[in-house]
């Protein structure tokens, strides 16, 4: 008898639904989220024989790395779906864990056809795929931290924030930790403040006196009370953001020693604009897993950078696509704005469409639709990118379309 699973993942448990192929759940139990709970688990599933296909909400976790270690194939459905496919058993909306979990496996006993089995890549792409996310997840946290440093700054010591070329250097930060205060700051002597400077890696040293004239000739208003509260937010902010950029440092280290080793790494690294982190993102947007992708289209719609047509009678409509994945979308739309000043058909296409009246990321976003074409012939074929040979070939479409008018 035919068997399949579904599992409604939790933080701390799961719960685990099996039924057969006329439907009747044969088997339900609840698994803490530790290797005792993934063993029971799997000891259920042997003891029911076969390979019996998984159904589970997310691709990342580490009850997902066991069970594919194990041999078992996974098949991640988007919580989306899953919503919908529970109006079939459970019209008064009623929603429980094992209710979910059932609803899961019956996904696959059903519509199993309609849905992709989890494809993995090599493990070096695995690893590069968790270095991109956890990248972006720290550079927006930065971001954030940034403008609360800024903040706090602009109420008690505005000076600060005009000595740097930019903001969020680490020359700011770490001159805080030595003079977190405007008096502070201004008491100290230029052979003081020079010393410093050079001790937290500061080298422009034609630029320090300038810093000190600078110190020395601004005055303005500032408030003890200020000083002695806004300061600790400061000094905290300004020491987590060193670690937090020490951090990123060393994961864009490992993400561009992973791209530049792998062979579709160099491949990205020939599309014009890409550089390290755009080459980075795009191998792990496409995987080298060359199964895991048929066609251009399905990453144009998955990338969300293909729009969604709605037609019915007489009414046809073409709309955003908003249920995509939004981090690929950034990665693609990022990566043609990125061309447009080092790819010559790139910049003419974007003007091209601004003229006809489209937004900047309009713009980006059906240059992005043109560009996953050729990034999915190169990943699939393993060719580097050649610019004569695309304007070749839009040459050669462009006589077509005359021959057929």
């Amino acid at each position: 008898m035919n068997y399949t699973c579904g599992i409604d993942w939790a933080s701390d448990h799961h719960d685990a639904s099996i039924v057969n192929e006329r439907g009747m759940e044969v088997k339900k139990l609840r698994i803490d989220d530790d290797l005792d709970g993934y063993r029971k688990l799997l000891k259920v599933l042997r003891e029911l024989g076969g390979d019996i296909p998984i159904a589970i909400e997310c691709k990342e976790h580490l009850l997902v790395s066991f069970l594919v270690s194990e041999g078992y194939v996974l098949y991640p459905i988007n919580p989306k779906s899953a919503e919908r496919y529970k109006d079939r058993y459970n019209v008064g909306g009623t929603k429980t864990d094992p209710i979910d979990a059932f609803s899961l496996a019956d996904i696959l006993r059903t519509d199993r056809h309609k849905h992709r089995p989890l494809a993995h890549s090599s493990e070096e792409v695995r690893k590069l795929q968790l270095l991109c996310m956890e990248y972006d997840k720290l550079l927006k946290d930065k971001n954030t931290l940034e403008y609360q440093f800024q903040d706090a700054l602009r109420r008690y010591f505005p000076l600060a924030l005009t000595l740097f070329s930019t903001n969020n250097c680490k020359s700011i930060y770490r001159l805080l930790a030595g003079y977190p205060t405007y008096s502070r700051l201004k008491a100290a002597g230029y052979e003081e403040l020079r010393g410093f400077l050079l001790k937290i890696g500061y080298r422009l040293t034609p630029q320090i006196k300038k810093i000190y004239q600078k110190i020395q000739s601004s005055d303005y208003h500032h408030v003890d009370v200020f000083d002695e509260v806004f300061s600790h937010t400061a000094k905290a902010l300004a020491g987590v953001l060193l670690v937090l950029i020490e951090q990123i440092d060393g994961i864009k280290k490992k993400m561009i020693r992973i791209t530049k080793s792998h062979e579709l790494g160099k491949v990205f690294y020939t599309l014009p604009g890409s550089g390290d982190i755009n080459s980075a993102k795009l191998l792990a947007l496409m995987g080298d897993n060359k199964e895991l992708y048929s066609d251009a289209s399905e990453i144009q719609a998955f990338g969300g950078v293909a729009p969604v047509i709605k037609s019915s009678g007489k009414k046809f409509r073409v709309i955003f696509r908003y249920a995509c994945n939004k981090t690929h979308r950034d990665t693609l739309t990022w990566f043609a704005f990125c061309s447009l000043s080092y790819c010559p058909w790139a910049r003419e296409f974007y003007d091209r469409k601004k003229k006809e009246g489209k937004g900047h990321y309009e713009a980006c976003r059906l240059l992005a639709f043109k560009w996953v074409r050729i990034i999915f012939k190169l990943w699939k074929n393993g060719e580097s990118y050649n610019t004569q040979h695309h304007l070749r070939n839009l040459e050669k479409f462009r006589e077509r379309r005359l021959k057929i008018a």
